[in-house]
């Protein structure tokens, strides 16, 4: 998940939910997915506050966001949540596999792996 201001992705957080808990959080809050307005009720502060509360957030990571957001004429915050997946071969078999002529093939398999995952073929 990060925050931005404009285009510019400015903090990505560290989140402590799993990767199930993080889902669901933005399925029953898609609403606060959105632009918060600096003169809204309870300002950023409340934002950051909630996001820390449910685990979206750290504490070591608020004033960061203080610097960020806070503390500057920046008038809104746009809090876009994200999902990443990650697979990494070891330097030895990525080589093996691509001078074998076999590395794309391992990476389709494991892009369909992980696609397979929310019932999607990569093709």
């Amino acid at each position: 998940m990060h925050y931005s201001f404009m285009s510019t992705n400015l903090h990505w957080s560290t989140v402590a939910l799993t990767s199930e808990q993080y889902l669901d959080f933005w399925l029953k809050s898609i609403g606060q997915i959105r632009q918060v307005q600096r003169d809204s009720p309870g300002g950023f502060k409340s934002i950051f506050d909630r996001h820390l509360e449910v685990g979206l957030v750290s504490s070591i990571e608020v004033p960061k966001l203080d610097e960020y957001f806070t503390r500057t004429n920046r008038q809104h915050i746009n809090v876009c949540p994200g999902f990443s997946l990650w697979f990494r071969w070891a330097l030895i078999e990525a080589e093996q596999l691509d001078g074998n002529g076999r590395f794309a093939k391992a990476v389709n398999q494991r892009l369909g792996e992980a696609l397979g995952t929310w019932g999607q073929d990569f093709e």
